[in-house]
């Protein structure tokens, strides 16, 4: 699930609105590959949550899962975990937090 890190992006919010913390996701990857149904399942805020539904949103193209010879739908649950803050008066290129994904 690294390109869900790749395409995270970290929330700008006011200090007082910064979190640290899992979110956890989910969604289905359908029997034609494509990503569907992305939800927060634990969040931390609106601006974190979107953060994640949106890098969900960005995912490629899967190879569908296969059960008995035909591809079938599955369901992902996936933590991505918010660490640090972020000095919102910085420019994307000095940002200081870190998003990993377990």
């Amino acid at each position: 699930m690294t390109n869900i890190q790749q395409h995270l992006v970290y929330p700008k919010v006011p200090a007082a609105e910064q979190h640290m913390g899992r979110v956890f996701a989910s969604f289905i990857v359908t029997d034609k590959g494509e990503v569907q149904a992305a939800k927060v399942i634990k969040g931390l805020s609106p601006a974190y949550d979107e953060a994640v539904i949106a890098a969900i949103r960005q995912l490629p193209k899967f190879v569908p899962g296969m059960k008995d010879g035909k591809a079938v739908n599955v369901s992902f649950t996936v933590p991505l975990l918010f660490v640090g803050t972020i000095d919102v008066s910085t420019p994307p290129s000095g940002e200081q937090g870190k998003i990993i994904s377990h």
